[in-house]
């Protein structure tokens, strides 16, 4: 499997870029372009969510032409039969909104990290039971922050990645509440709506900047993580 990975090796990705690109967009080129310019502005964690149109297409082409130390993945994946359409298409990390047993099992069969979706503790510890290296905080600007640093305290072990209605400016917040990675995504297609793909490699640039001056150094994120 090309996109094949260890677990702990995705971990440290997370760890070392901080930030995670969530392309969502209606149109096809569009996504492109702003996943380009996202690599352009310093973003390492590129995730192409399924439900942009030719999705799997996008993903091979830029999985294909990713730089050294860039990871493209794939976000939205809800059935098997994703994981494999972009297991083969060259994700080299899946991301779901949801904690579905049977794809995750599927996932980690395919040798690819995955990184289910949890809005409770429960699905939390579900997630890291049935293999996932990384749990998604889902919808963590709805869930807030106060919830992430609750989790955190109690599941320390656990790294989390909080996902949806994160802007770049409150980065900082999430990751000094205790997240390995934050998510960004719609504050891209923002900056594409307004300035194109300059705009957005600013924006990507301005984020991985702030997201550089958080290193984590409290939590022991490498316990128990899956290999």
């Amino acid at each position: 499997m090309t996109g094949a990975m260890t677990a702990g090796s995705f971990v440290a990705s997370l760890g070392r870029h901080r930030v995670v690109a969530v392309v969502r967009h209606h149109d096809a080129d569009a996504a492109r372009e702003i996943a380009r310019a996202c690599i352009a502005g310093g973003l390492g964690l590129i995730e192409i969510t399924l439900t942009t149109p030719d999705a799997v297409a996008l993903l091979s082409d830029l999985a294909a032409g990713a730089p050294e130390g860039v990871l493209v993945g794939a976000g939205t994946v809800l059935d098997p039969d994703q994981v494999h359409a972009v297991v083969d298409a060259g994700a080299r990390f899946l991301v779901s909104p949801a904690t579905d047993p049977d794809v995750v099992a599927t996932a980690v069969a395919a040798g690819v990290p995955f990184v289910p979706g949890a809005a409770t503790p429960s699905e939390i510890a579900l997630g890291r039971r049935l293999g996932a290296p990384v749990v998604k905080v889902f919808p963590a600007g709805a869930l807030g922050l106060s919830f992430l640093k609750s989790v955190v305290a109690v599941m320390p072990q656990v790294p989390l990645l909080p996902s949806g209605g994160i802007s770049v400016a409150q980065v900082p917040q999430w990751l000094g509440a205790g997240a390995l990675a934050v998510a960004i995504g719609s504050e891209l297609d923002a900056a594409h709506a307004s300035g194109g793909a300059d705009a957005v490699a600013a924006l990507a640039a301005t984020a991985a900047a702030t997201a550089g001056q958080h290193r984590p150094t409290h939590r022991p994120h490498t316990l128990g993580v899956p290999s």
